[in-house]
């Protein structure tokens, strides 16, 4: 990924989950069999924004907690830091009591249009491409990995990481599936939200 639109602290995979349940973290990491889910719907900035309300946040990353809200869209749900330093080190600074978080380069074309950044200091591992819908999660966290049955046929199509290749058709075709059965079926409806689902690659940052 030579070309991203910001970087973002998540849970690691087999972390992302909140034991207390509040808001709308699960419990539970998702998880079918082996596979963990590994998108960009993974708590962002969680343990950041604990000691943010808490107050307890030092006085060298408040300012960069700050500028994380200079960074959010109003389409989009997530805060992105351009800088790769600022990145590392709230994500330090998130890993300081365990090291659960990791750190993720995202591009896709819609948040792309509010400009990118060329990224070539580090090396990334891609693990695949997540479908979001701004406003509402990850349609693969909230449609394979909540009702594997309902999405068997799908399943199959996901890589190690839990997230699709790069196959447009394979994607837009379980795009139009989750549509269709989003509403009767239990699972989060996206119905007249389809002008904010974003196709976002995400590559892992390893150094």
């Amino acid at each position: 990924m030579n070309r991203i639109s910001g970087f973002l602290v998540v849970r690691k995979p087999d972390f992302n989950y909140d034991k207390e349940g509040r808001g709308a973290f699960s419990t539970f990491a998702p998880k079918i069999g082996e596979l963990y889910y590994a998108g960009i719907d993974r708590m962002p900035w969680f343990d950041i924004d604990e000691d943010y309300y808490s107050k307890e946040l030092p006085e060298d990353i408040l300012p960069l907690r700050n500028e994380l809200n200079n960074n959010k869209w109003d389409f989009t749900d997530f805060k992105l830091m351009p800088d790769i330093k600022k990145a590392k080190k709230l994500l330090d600074y998130s890993n300081k009591k365990q090291r659960i978080n990791e750190l993720i380069a995202v591009y896709s074309e819609k948040i792309g249009l509010l400009g990118d950044i060329d990224f070539f200091d580090a090396d990334t591992g891609w693990l695949g491409v997540d479908i979001y819908c701004h406003g509402f999660g990850s349609l693969i966290r909230e449609g394979i990995f909540t009702k594997p049955d309902l999405f068997a046929d799908y399943s199959g199509n996901l890589n190690a990481y839990g997230l699709f290749s790069s196959d447009i058709v394979s994607i837009n075709q379980y795009i139009d599936f989750y549509i269709k059965y989003s509403a009767e079926d239990d699972i989060e409806p996206i119905h007249g939200a389809e002008e904010y689902l974003d196709k976002i690659s995400i590559s892992r940052v390893l150094s």
